[in-house]
């Protein structure tokens, strides 16, 4: 039955991946392994109806969904929200209608939402579109697979807006007006992973240092509400059990289970939520029947029982970390329970001393493989991998885990009382830690240098130091490892230069790259305090090509949409040129020559663009030439006539 649970799993993990090839191939295999072996048909079977099981709920999902190419429309629609986001000028919600779930968002908003309220709203439909930047994050397949089929806008001001029933208050509303954005923005994304609150800086600190699954409503978290409870309810039952009280267990576990799902509910049921309820629900209820099975089959069931319940789970990255770095932290404490020498002769100190050593070493080794796993999958999926993370996880999951979760949970609960000094308490001790944090990060908090060049390799490299010891292959990891990460990645040849436009939606933003420069012309949108294109598209792409360090950042003018993301790179630019700053001037980089001008009558706004023409040392050129408009165009004309002159017109 495992063989066959594994084959199925395999098969649905196959098709999350893309590798729609497989789905062609399983059934001319299915064909060979049918006059060879049975049991082997059987399985291949049973992996191609893993596979076809992700790939027709793909498919469903897609067709019950608004299609890319579909013109905007406006209608009215009833449904209830949830998951309410209060952003600047703009509130985010979930209406969730007989049709799908519709992601929503009422920018200025005149009317008050509360979760489980029924309205009836005016919206203005649009599909769920995807940036297309060469292997770039799928934003479309992402919502999709949590089950949005449209993206929508309120119309604040229509008359046709009403409420239709509303619940009153809720034990949700209570904790979430108890933990909220203002207040305590850090602890709401640590107990609810609500990271609205948080500022773009520290949620750019906290994936960089490789924490951020800390700051998600995960296993950890729900596991530890969890065994808090049964430990308590077990050690309450004490005097019972001496009295063959033969429900102790049984008890236990069920109050677990009724936090757990209590925990998620609060959380508000998100899909990593969902997952961690899963696993745990397959490893109480197995426990429950004494049953004695390994933890590796506990998992395997919980991986079946997340791809037959939520299919399209594995298409995003989150599923595949819980689950992989789940899988290693197994492997890495499996042979914990050995034999430790209790001979008459062996002290009760040095019995203690023994067995505090393997557990230390086995904690350290399953951390090492959780590192080397979770690598392996922020490598493929493109994110950037820290190798501080292997310390901090070491040092403040223990720290999370046994002190300050419990504590804030104890915080909630005598906050619900009135009394919020232990809350403030806790939301004060991770304020100082990410301010601890700050002090170091251009120092400590620095990423492996992967790009096309050496991507495999470091994969390669990370999967044989998760091989047993014994095959003596750690020094030639190790080895291939350093030789990987050395890897110079691939620029193009002297005189020639290389032009990456992004598509960062509205906005502009392009990388040009010489043999050993590169320039990056506007950033995209973005502003002050919240994530923006530069985080999402530019830095990604930075990273898959190698590129560390920018010789300069050059902006057009000062518009949000083409400056706004500026922050985002700190001190990744040797030079920047801004619109105030803007002078005539040409350099050479590599026999590439750049020319910087403006138009002499203007010098803000859009007319007040800085222009930046390139050419290579064969004559091909580009120029960039931002949001002016037709004064600047004839004042330009008027002044630089050959200069404007180019092979590309980027506008």
């Amino acid at each position: 039955m495992k063989t066959y649970l594994l084959s199925f799993s395999l098969g649905g993990l196959f098709a999350s991946s893309g590798a729609a090839w497989l789905f062609l191939a399983l059934p001319m295999a299915l064909v060979v392994a049918a006059f060879k072996s049975k049991r082997v048909f059987c399985l291949m079977s049973v992996a191609l109806l893993g596979s076809s099981w992700v790939l027709i709920n793909l498919a469903l999902v897609e067709q019950s969904a608004l299609g890319a190419n579909e013109k905007p429309y406006r209608d009215t629609v009833e449904g209830s929200i949830s998951r309410i986001t209060q952003k600047t000028n703009k509130t985010e919600f979930d209406l969730n209608t007989l049709t799908g779930k519709i992601k929503a968002s009422c920018y200025r908003c005149q009317l008050n939402f509360r979760e489980g309220e029924q309205w009836h709203l005016a919206l203005r439909f649009k599909p769920i579109l995807n940036l297309h930047n060469p292997d770039g994050f799928n934003y479309r397949r992402w919502m999709l697979s949590k089950g949005y089929v449209v993206s929508a806008t309120v119309d604040s001001k229509s008359p046709l807006n009403k409420i239709l029933h509303s619940p009153g208050v809720t034990l949700r509303d209570y904790v979430s007006e108890t933990v909220n954005v203002k207040r305590t923005p850090i602890l709401r994304a640590l107990l609810l992973g609500d990271k609205s609150g948080l500022e773009a800086d520290d949620q750019r600190l906290i994936n960089r240092a490789g924490i951020s699954h800390l700051f998600v409503v995960s296993g950890l978290h729900i596991s530890l509400a969890a065994l808090f409870v049964v430990f308590i309810f077990t050690w309450l039952q004490r005097p019972w059990v001496i009295r063959h009280w033969r429900y102790s267990q049984a008890i236990s576990l069920a109050l677990g289970l009724m936090v757990a799902f209590l925990y998620g509910y609060l959380s508000g049921m998100n899909t990593p939520a969902i997952r961690a309820l899963i696993m745990l629900v397959c490893a109480l209820f197995i426990l429950w029947g004494k049953r004695n099975l390994s933890a590796f089959v506990y998992w395997l069931l919980a991986l079946v029982f997340v791809l037959v319940v939520s299919p399209l789970a594995f298409t995003g990255l989150g599923a595949w970390l819980s689950f992989g770095i789940v899988l290693a932290l197994i492997v890495g404490m499996s042979g914990m329970k050995g034999e430790i020498d209790s001979s008459p002769g062996v002290s009760r100190i040095k019995m203690f001393v023994l067995t505090f050593k393997r557990y230390l070493f086995y904690l350290f080794r399953a951390q090492w493989f959780a590192f080397c796993g979770g690598a392996i999958i922020l490598i493929v999926f493109n994110v950037p991998v820290s190798p501080i993370s292997f310390v901090l996880n070491i040092c403040l999951i223990p720290v999370v885990s046994l002190f300050v979760v419990p504590l804030a949970f104890v915080g909630v609960a005598t906050a619900l009382l009135s009394d919020t000094t232990i809350l403030l308490f806790c939301e004060q001790i991770l304020v100082n830690f990410i301010r601890f944090m700050n002090a170091f990060e251009g120092t400590v908090f620095s990423f492996f240098m992967i790009h096309d060049e050496n991507r495999y390799l470091v994969v390669i490299s990370f999967l044989m130091l998760l091989l047993p010891r014994s095959l003596f292959i750690y020094p030639l990891a190790a080895l291939s490892l350093l030789l990987a990460l050395n890897a110079k990645p691939g620029y193009p040849e002297v005189g020639a230069f290389k032009l990456m436009v992004f598509d960062v939606g509205q906005g502009s933003s392009a990388l040009i790259t010489t043999n050993s420069h590169s320039i990056l012309v506007d950033t995209g949108y973005g502003k002050k305090g919240s994530l923006g294109m530069t985080d999402y598209v530019v830095l990604p792409y930075l990273r898959k090509k190698g590129v560390t360090q920018l010789d300069k950042v050059f902006l057009t003018h000062d518009d949000a949409d083409h400056a706004g993301g500026i922050g985002a790179l700190k001190s990744q630019y040797k030079s920047i040129t801004r619109q105030g700053s803007c002078r005539e001037e040409s350099w050479k980089w590599d026999e590439v020559i750049f020319h910087q001008f403006q138009s002499p009558d203007y010098k803000v706004g859009n007319n007040g663009t800085c222009l930046l023409r390139v050419e290579s040392k064969n004559g091909a050129s580009v120029l960039f030439a931002g949001d002016i408009e037709k004064k600047a165009e004839r004042s330009l004309i008027k002044h630089y006539p050959q200069l404007l002159q180019s092979d590309v017109l980027l506008v």
